[in-house]
């Protein structure tokens, strides 16, 4: 009874969170610090003045240790290794991190796809406007793809795409059908018991995400636990109960169509 109890109100709390956060009241305290630390700030010689309307407290970064998101961390770090070794001349990502697209062309020419514009100027980084579920590109047309953690949210509506139960699908069966022959696709989605957690995100079985890339060979599964621990080539069948891990797919499409 206690769990579902707790479970309830951990959903009134994610329902409350965009327009109230209960447990951001634990800043009132650290406002006492920030203006303590200001006023010793502004006693020390050498201090240029400071005007109210520069005024910014930043009372939240006061810790021990670094507050990264694991999945994509790791993803990014993965990703970027794996398409440094494939020896790729050219690639594209679809709606990752940006950063991974900002990093990459400092190697190779990247291209980078997403619903949303990215108004940017950078050597060797295209932008494109496009739709995953519609992808801008011809059959067989990329070499060396990554999108990691995108799928998971098509047709979910959170970044102003259309309302869609079948988008997920719809985004998987889109990358394989731009994939060329012989080329890498690196997909990274949330992993475990499978269901959506709207409007977030959708969370899928290990053999789901096999069954919407069947006909492209799996070349490694690795991922990120619930804990937020990386391991390379994972078992998948270690996530089928995962509340939400993280799950790292290199696929590589048969080097002529219709044979492995």
């Amino acid at each position: 009874m206690f769990k579902k109890q707790k479970h309830v109100l951990k959903t009134i709390y994610r329902l409350m969170r965009p327009i109230f956060d209960p447990f951001r009241l634990k800043g009132i305290p650290a406002y006492s610090r920030y203006f303590k630390d200001l006023a010793q700030y502004k006693a020390l010689d050498g201090t240029d003045a400071i005007k109210f309307e520069d005024l910014r407290p930043q009372i939240y970064q006061k810790s021990i240790s670094h507050n990264v998101s694991a999945h994509y961390f790791y993803q990014s770090a993965w990703a970027f290794r794996l398409i440094h070794e494939s020896q790729a001349d050219r690639h594209t990502d679809i709606a990752s991190d940006t950063a991974l697209s900002a990093l990459l062309s400092a190697l190779i020419p990247v291209t980078f796809v997403d619903i949303r514009a990215l108004d940017v100027t950078l050597h060797n980084l295209h932008t494109v406007a496009g739709d995953i579920a519609s992808l801008p590109y011809a059959d067989q047309e990329l070499s060396s793809i990554s999108c990691l953690h995108v799928i998971e949210h098509v047709g979910l509506g959170r970044y102003g795409d259309p309302l869609d139960p079948q988008g997920t699908l719809k985004a998987a069966s889109e990358l394989v059908r731009v994939l060329a022959p012989g080329g890498n696709l690196f997909v990274s989605v949330p992993i475990g018991r499978q269901r959506v957690v709207f409007n977030a995100h959708r969370i899928l079985a290990t053999s789901t995400v096999l069954s919407m890339f069947d006909g492209l060979e799996l070349v490694e599964f690795s991922s990120v636990s619930d804990r937020g621990v990386f391991l390379r080539n994972s078992d998948m069948a270690s996530f089928d109960d995962a509340v939400y891990s993280c799950g790292l797919f290199h696929f590589r499409a048969p080097s002529v169509k219709g044979t492995a």
